[in-house]
């Protein structure tokens, strides 16, 4: 198992024994009373990992964030990655102890997954947003002869949500793809 896989593991029976669930750790498997779920590879946020990556660097430049606040921004992925996936694991225990199986296979564990890398990236463009409201931006002069500041034009916001975007849905066709040929075996 990834060191990341068991980081999640971990981090997921943490939080669930804190919200008074009973929950038995062993490895990347969480038990519970009524379901056991396993923390698979593709389910430790590896994937998601690169996405975030790829959203950082493109928020990054969009941005015009610097040297820096850009590797800022690229330090927070991981931290994006591991907090999305432990609020996945979270969210599909509990509603798998309520509601049973269906939440751990299938089209709505997918959509999980790709609720999880959405809710990655938003939080990262949040970032690069903050980031860059908080560089020193000098003032440039308008055509009416007022002083402005330059703003970041939104066709390149646009931009960066497009490729965060084809960044998601590429992971969860490939999750899918992957997914079913492993049901083929």
């Amino acid at each position: 198992a990834s060191a990341l896989q068991r980081g999640v593991a971990i981090g997921s029976a943490t939080l669930l024994r804190m919200m008074g669930v009973v929950v038995f750790r062993e490895g990347d498997v969480l038990n519970f009373a009524s379901i056991t779920l396993g923390i698979a590879g593709a389910c430790s946020g590896i994937r998601s990992l690169t996405a975030f990556f790829a959203t950082a660097a493109v928020c990054a430049a969009v941005y015009d964030l610097g040297a820096r606040r850009a590797l800022l921004l690229l330090a927070l992925a991981p931290a994006a990655a591991i907090v999305a996936n432990l609020l996945r694991v979270v969210v599909t225990s509990l509603l798998a102890i309520g509601w049973g199986r269906i939440w751990i296979e299938g089209g709505l564990h997918d959509a999980m997954g790709l609720a999880v890398v959405l809710l990655g990236g938003f939080f990262l463009l949040a970032a690069a947003r903050w980031l860059h409201r908080g560089a020193a931006v000098p003032a440039v002069p308008s055509p009416a002869g007022e002083r402005r500041r330059p703003g970041v034009p939104r066709a390149a916001v646009l931009l960066a949500a497009l490729v965060f975007c084809a960044a998601a849905i590429g992971m969860a066709v490939a999750t899918r793809h992957y997914a079913r040929m492993a049901e083929s075996l």
